[in-house]
């Protein structure tokens, strides 16, 4: 399970845009950034970036971050690389983008250690290197950095870098749930589930579980339909435990898909037309809520 937090939220440093610009501010800030100055050329980038004042444009935010970055701006280097780490602009590259977090990272700014982990601990396009991976996510935790406690919390989850252990995992995981990570959320319940690293509490489990689910995360989401069709910490719900299996099943990748069409094959013969009909309407008012507020590789995961 490879938890994608530099994929699903692009960190702007610089960002200091109004959600609307006067054309004369925004003429006077181009002028200001072609003339060299750097703090409009980052400024330029998170506009083009987030869309703000002028419409939405990667390429052109790419353009003002690399003319900052050469410039040695550390915000506009983390921003360029994430451009590089998402394909956002730019042909997806995490070599680049590594080589880009790096000169921050050695500087000791914390979302460029963290950004750099991420690439090293993936190693999508660069060699993996889970030890010094596990090393910077350690110096964010005590830095303070949030996300890097879920980060590093997942890696002794699933023993990877650093010998499996529950306990720690727990340590890690559970603020991070409890800050609304998703992908905490659903290892939180599992470990409350089984007894891993804390004592067995299904309640809990079934609390983290559900709003994994309801963030939109389709393991957490096969796991809470299976809860509810078996009476797992809850009064047993084969109508609402087919609804989320029914969303897993539009929402997932084709391993997931596969799992929660199994699911849905099982109970066919055990609801009503009724039934399913009020399920598959209850689905249906979920995702058109959500869809399509997540990327398909984060909500898979």
């Amino acid at each position: 399970m490879r938890r994608k937090q530099g994929c699903f939220a692009v960190f702007l440093l610089g960002l200091t845009a109004l959600s609307l610009m006067a054309q004369g501010a925004l003429d006077a800030l181009r002028q200001s950034a072609q003339n060299g100055d750097v703090a409009a050329q980052l400024q330029l980038g998170d506009l083009y970036c987030t869309g703000q004042g002028v419409p939405q444009d990667f390429k052109e935010s790419v353009k003002w971050y690399r003319l900052a970055a050469a410039q040695g701006d550390t915000a506009a280097q983390i921003n360029l690389g994430t451009m590089y780490h998402l394909g956002l602009g730019v042909s997806k590259d995490d070599a680049q983008a590594a080589k880009l977090y790096r000169g921050p990272a050695e500087k000791g700014i914390p979302i460029a250690e963290f950004e750099l982990a991420q690439v090293l601990k993936q190693g999508d396009g660069v060699k993996p290197d889970l030890p010094e991976a596990v090393r910077l996510l350690e110096r964010c935790v005590g830095q303070g950095f949030a996300p890097a406690s879920a980060a590093l919390g997942e890696l002794y989850y699933n023993g990877k870098g650093v010998p499996q252990d529950y306990g720690k995992a727990m340590q890690l995981l559970l603020p991070a749930a409890s800050n609304g990570d998703p992908l905490s959320q659903l290892l939180v319940g599992r470990m409350y589930k089984s007894s891993l690293g804390t004592k067995q509490n299904i309640s809990e489990s079934l609390k983290w579980i559900r709003k994994s689910a309801e963030w939109g995360l389709v393991p957490a989401q096969l796991e809470y339909g299976a809860m509810l069709r078996d009476g797992t910490g809850v009064p047993k719900d084969e109508v609402q435990a087919y609804k989320w299996f029914s969303i897993a099943a539009q929402r997932g990748d084709a391993e997931n898909k596969s799992k929660a069409n199994v699911a849905l094959s099982s109970m066919q013969t055990r609801l009503s037309t009724e039934q399913k009909a009020a399920a598959d309407k209850d689905a249906k008012e979920w995702l058109d809520k959500r869809t399509p507020a997540y990327p398909e590789h984060y909500r898979n995961n």
